[in-house]
């Protein structure tokens, strides 16, 4: 029975019960409402259940006499309760579970990692609390995705986790998991590319790793934000494949080396919020799609960081930059661009006047002079934003009619007329 994307409504009749040879439902997307009626229970044949982004309310019922289920797709309803008294342990073929963006709480029951058959074991975006007490049969584990962020999981980590070597992703962010673990436990997990450890309580010692140790796994996606790491993860410096990075919120100090501006295939970086001082600029200009930069709240000074034409987010303000911005800045493609809090001299580049996508210009609190002048109204971005400067002269009379400005602060200047 497949009903996907319908405008079926209403609730889900208990005579669905009845229908005992069904072995695949799916119901995407549709308005259904109240509990998923525990009739299912009588399907003995079931081996597909899909009913996400529905508005189904309740507890699961119980399945355990669908041997055969393989797949249970849960995800985007309003489904409540514990999940412990689900005998998840009859499910011997069940490969994917996916219970994301419900309202589940309580303890995530152990014998779900010691389901040996089990590929996706998705339960993010709950209410999930307690410590993980079970352990994971890692030796016969096939478990590709665990993914457990934003719970309220506390307690320290297994060690059991580091040896599921199957694993291509793990997410564990926004918990409260403690401890702490060297980052060298990652180089078990030889198969991973997806990583997120970010804002829990634990602290990640990444000392004493090296820029040419080829041992780590080639990630695509790593976020350690607020794991309290005090240096930057050398073993960054060989991963080619790497395209998001994210260590903003931490204590790293020291420079920004030369070679994270060498990687590749690098799109998103955020160093934000860290006591970085300065930077080892990339030889010659960026040619890579580095697509969002941002730097902000560090202690940088010096020279004005590396810009990519291809970047449509800048963020490099909260820093110490004493420059000018240059006259061939290219921004040509940037939505977001901020220099704001800094110590920038000189007048605004025309250039910047060109950037025909930008909603948002920040410059406030710099030393920039010169004055407003009627080709930076005509840059129409939606937030602009000039506050406490030394920008004098009038404010331009003619200023176009199709300009989609809508916050505009030039207060704090030296503005006349």
């Amino acid at each position: 029975m497949v009903l996907n994307d319908t405008n079926i409504s209403g609730r889900l009749p208990d005579s669905i019960g009845n229908m005992r040879n069904l072995s695949r439902i799916e119901l995407v997307d549709c308005s259904f409402y109240g509990n998923i009626p525990s009739s299912l229970t009588n399907l003995s044949r079931l081996s597909y259940l899909d009913l996400s982004f529905n508005n189904f309310t309740g507890s699961i019922p119980s399945l355990s006499k669908s041997k055969n289920l393989t797949h249970i797709i849960l995800y985007y309803n309003n489904l409540t309760g514990p999940i412990d008294s689900t005998e998840w342990e009859s499910l011997l073929s069940l490969l994917i579970l996916n219970l994301e963006f419900n309202l589940f709480e309580g303890n995530i029951p152990s014998s779900l990692f010691t389901r040996p058959s089990i590929r996706e074991l998705r339960l993010s975006n709950n209410r999930f609390s307690g410590q993980l007490k079970g352990f994971f049969n890692a030796p016969l584990q096939m478990l590709k995705t665990l993914d457990l962020s934003n719970n309220n999981i506390g307690g320290e980590l297994p060690t059991s986790i580091w040896e599921l070597r199957g694993l291509n992703v793990l997410s564990l962010s926004s918990n409260n998991f403690s401890g702490s673990f060297h980052i060298n436990l990652v180089q078990q997990l030889r198969n991973l590319w997806d990583l997120d450890l970010s804002y829990n309580h634990f602290s990640i010692d990444a000392t004493n790793t090296a820029p040419q140790d080829s041992s780590f796994p080639d990630l695509q996606d790593l976020n350690l934000a607020s794991c309290q790491l005090t240096t930057l993860p050398r073993f960054l410096a060989n991963q080619s494949t790497l395209f998001f990075l994210d260590l903003s919120h931490n204590y790293i100090k020291g420079d920004i080396p030369r070679w994270i501006w060498t990687l590749e295939n690098l799109n998103h970086l955020n160093l934000s919020s860290n006591f970085f001082e300065d930077m080892e600029t990339p030889l010659g200009n960026l040619t890579f799609p580095l697509d969002f930069i941002d730097l902000h709240s560090n202690m940088l000074r010096g020279n004005m960081p590396p810009l990519s034409s291809y970047a449509s987010y800048f963020d490099f303000s909260s820093n110490k930059i004493n420059a000018i911005i240059p006259d061939d800045i290219n921004i040509l493609n940037s939505m977001f661009f901020s220099l704001s809090k800094n110590n920038f001299l000189g007048s605004i580049p025309k250039s910047i006047y060109k950037a025909g996508y930008l909603d948002v210009l920040d410059l406030l609190h710099n030393h920039l002079n010169g004055t407003i002048l009627d080709c930076l109204m005509m840059a129409s971005p939606k937030v602009l934003n000039l506050q406490n400067n030394q920008l004098s002269g009038d404010i331009p009379q003619n200023i176009s009619s199709t300009c989609d400005l809508k916050i505009l602060d030039i207060s704090e200047n030296f503005l006349q007329g």
